[in-house]
């Protein structure tokens, strides 16, 4: 009799614990199905996400829907991250480059006439241009921003009295700073200031002869005597015999400046064709050079032009 009570309990227990594990299944496999109706929810919400930008739909990667839906499941009550479709992405993207490349050279051009008050540019030609040039003859403009591009020898500027020497002049140098090419700026009667003579030698700053860029403006607008004659003859033949490119203006001829300086300084300053006439014009009192002013442009590159192309 009491076996028979034992076997009976026994049963009655194999009965409760199957109920137990049966039941138990029941409600995972009804969780299951719950957790997967709520991940389709999820991921039909975030494949149905539109963007915020152009309303058009953003058609997620797998592996962001995915994210997405682990996301989404663990914070069932905040609203889903903002998304952009590729083409907004993209646009964006170029905005951003667009935007860096424009302070990068608003700070670039910062520096560069910082760096041409340091070369001694005069205050007003400190944001001369090259493409500002006041309307150059196609052929003299492309020689002078093919030289500029690759300063080598001598460059003569000759033309009348505010033809725009010093300033296409000082857009040369810009150019060449703007390589990250360094240069230097004097006028003749800066450099003429500081000749004079000791126990019978002449005694001036050659520092110019050694400077890997120089621009002498107004050659032979100052006075001159023999003393300055030869500084000035000195300083041309150092550069012409270093090989350091040289840009010189001036408002007289080649046999005004043979028959002042000699035929050797003249023989310099022509050789390879490189003297440009600029036209014959008085730029400041037609009121051109007045409006070249400032403005957030750069120097503009124009075409390549032939070797064989002269002024």
């Amino acid at each position: 009799m009491r076996a028979d009570c034992e076997r009976a309990g026994s049963t009655d227990r194999l009965a409760e614990a199957q109920a137990r594990i049966d039941a138990k299944r029941r409600a995972d496999e009804q969780r299951a199905k719950q957790r997967a109706k709520e991940r389709a929810a999820v991921e039909a919400e975030i494949r149905g996400i539109l963007c915020t930008e152009c309303g058009e739909s953003v058609n997620p990667a797998r592996w962001l829907v995915e994210k997405g839906i682990e996301w989404r499941l663990r914070h069932r009550t905040k609203p889903l991250p903002k998304l952009l479709c590729d083409a907004c992405k993209e646009r964006n993207r170029r905005a951003a480059a667009a935007k860096a490349e424009k302070e990068r050279l608003a700070r670039r051009r910062e520096s560069i006439v910082m760096l041409m008050a340091q070369a001694g540019v005069p205050e007003k030609l400190r944001t001369a241009r090259l493409d500002r040039t006041p309307d150059l003859p196609a052929a003299l403009a492309g020689a002078v921003r093919q030289w500029a591009r690759r300063p080598d020898g001598f460059l003569v500027l000759s033309g009348a009295v505010g033809a725009g020497k010093s300033y296409l002049a000082a857009s040369v140098l810009r150019e060449v700073i703007w390589d990250d090419r360094w240069g230097v700026w004097t006028a003749e009667g800066d450099f003429l200031a500081g000749v004079r003579r000791e126990y019978g030698n002449v005694v001036t700053d050659m520092s110019l002869a050694e400077c890997r860029f120089l621009v002498y403006d107004d050659l032979l607008t100052g006075f001159f005597d023999d003393l300055r004659t030869a500084a000035v003859e000195e300083l041309i033949r150092r550069r012409y015999d270093a090989g350091r490119p040289t840009l010189i203006t001036t408002n007289a001829s080649i046999d005004t400046i043979e028959s002042r300086l000699g035929a050797r300084v003249a023989s310099v300053l022509a050789e390879g064709r490189r003297v440009l006439a600029l036209p014959a014009r008085d730029l400041r009192q037609e009121g051109s050079l007045s409006l070249l002013g400032t403005d957030e442009s750069l120097v503009a590159h124009c075409g390549e032009v032939t070797d064989d192309q002269g002024p």
